[in-house]
């Protein structure tokens, strides 16, 4: 009987315990479900185009100064974006193919690669710091004698012909700071990949931060042509060329009668798979994860200069006369006869645009040199960068390292008596020389960043802690 009763009265304990825990319980995860839920934005969405119809809940998590709110920090208040922290999760499992965008201008975000259910995106806000302002504020390099870093460049000599306004030119004869050395700290996290500066470069608009793209984006033509045309050669004129229409917007439409296809259609810029032009007017599938479009508001739309330099395939000139070329009034096509002097083709030394290439004076200056210090080695024809003489010019050059029998495109025609289908590539071993456009060179797109471009973080711009741009 004791036994039963002792039974009875744990029984009773034991409900009452549990009906305690189980409204504590629940009360808590009332208070956390309003705290965390208050903290979030839900939206619904479907996915038109993809394997699921309908997938379900989206959500968004906003951090600001790494603290969790409410709303993400209004537009205006030099808060910015943070691409390199913000991602999205699966069922709490981040997912690196799902993508947040953030385009500034409009203030909105844009999430690609939904594919599931229970999508969670983490944005992150922090206030950022004008970038040209803090490249102008670094410590410079002053030796000159290999050190990585930024160095002084003076134009104040400079022979600008390409236009006749004095202030244009005078903006290009200013001083620049460039990045030179094996490798300097001049990594940028942009558009979801690593980009590298090259300097504060001086353009026709004025002062710019311009970046290169770490990798290639593949190995292409410069340019192709009928075979009725300039001998089916190409032509060296950038403005029209096949490599600008991939690379830049505007030209969706691009149609090649040949081929009855849409061929290099602004297909890096938009990030879509299509048709490129691959070695001598082959066609090969192309496809770019990655366009710049919804990085274009960082991009700027700046005169680009190419004035040719030399009529001498033996001959390129040096750093400090291929800057001057490229900024002169110089024809790209300097022939006077033969097959591949076709007259059709249009004749200019600038144009405007958003993307680019590299010039061969960005090249040059990236030296820091080394045995023969920089200033020699900026004073060194290009073509004679391969010697063993030089080869410390080469080594302390971060625009250098490429596979063996590589080569990579610059937009820099040169100009010949007999042919208009050469422009000046940067080799495997250094040496500057003219290469026909419908050869296939690796692709590292260049770009001019907007003056108001901001950097976040306290990263230091190494290769593991890049410059973030927003």
């Amino acid at each position: 009987m004791k036994l039963e009763r002792f039974k009875e009265r744990n029984n009773k304990v034991i409900v009452v315990g549990l009906f305690t825990i189980i409204c504590i319980l629940l009360i808590g995860s009332v208070v956390f479900y309003k705290t965390f839920a208050s903290f979030e934005i839900h939206k619904n969405f479907n996915i038109i185009h993809g394997s699921i119809e309908d997938a379900g809940n989206l959500y968004f998590a906003f951090y600001v100064d790494n603290k969790i709110q409410e709303n993400m920090p209004e537009k205006g208040n030099e808060y910015y974006f943070n691409s390199s922290e913000s991602y999205c999760a699966v069922n709490g499992v981040k997912d690196e193919s799902i993508i947040p965008w953030f385009d500034q201008d409009s203030w909105a975000v844009t999430v690609t690669g939904l594919k599931t259910s229970r999508t969670k995106c983490n944005l992150y806000f922090e206030k950022g710091e004008n970038l040209l302002e803090k490249i102008n504020s670094l410590p410079l390099q002053i030796e000159n004698n290999g050190e990585n870093g930024l160095y002084r460049v003076t134009h104040e000599n400079a022979n600008i012909t390409y236009t006749d306004d004095v202030e244009k030119q005078n903006i290009l004869k200013q001083d620049e700071l460039r990045y030179a050395g094996n490798d300097p700290n001049n990594y940028v996290w942009f558009n979801h990949e690593l980009w590298r500066m090259i300097g504060l470069v001086n353009t026709p608009e004025g002062k710019r931060i311009k970046i290169i793209r770490n990798d290639s984006i593949g190995r292409y033509s410069w340019d192709s042509s009928e075979s009725e045309i300039n001998a089916g050669n190409g032509f060296n004129e950038w403005s029209q060329s096949d490599i600008m229409k991939l690379l830049n917007p505007g030209y969706e439409y691009n149609y090649d009668e040949k081929s009855n296809m849409l061929v290099n259609n602004s297909l890096y810029w938009n990030g879509m798979n299509g048709k490129c032009i691959f070695f001598v007017n082959n066609f090969s599938d192309c496809q770019f994860d990655y366009g710049l479009k919804s990085s274009s508001s960082l991009i700027d739309f700046i005169t680009w200069n190419y004035g040719s330099n030399s009529s001498d395939l033996y001959t390129v000139g040096n750093t400090y006369q291929s800057y001057d070329f490229e900024r002169s009034n110089n024809s790209r096509k300097g022939c006077t006869s033969g097959e591949m002097c076709d007259e059709s083709s249009i004749n200019t030394y600038y144009s405007q645009g958003r993307i680019g290439l590299l010039y061969l004076s960005d090249y040059g200056y990236a030296t820091s040199g080394g045995t023969y210090g920089r200033d020699e080695c900026l004073s060194v024809d290009m073509y004679q960068f391969d010697e063993a003489s030089y080869q410390s010019c080469l080594k302390n050059n971060w625009l250098l390292p490429m596979d063996e029998g590589e080569y990579y495109w610059s937009m820099i025609p040169m100009s010949t008596t007999t042919n208009s289908n050469n422009v000046f590539v940067v080799r495997y071993d250094g040496k500057v020389y003219g290469g026909g456009v419908i050869g296939a060179g690796s692709i590292k797109p260049v770009l001019y960043l907007k003056k108001d471009t901001m950097v976040l973080s306290d990263n230091i711009g190494t290769k593991d802690k890049p410059y973030i741009l927003a």
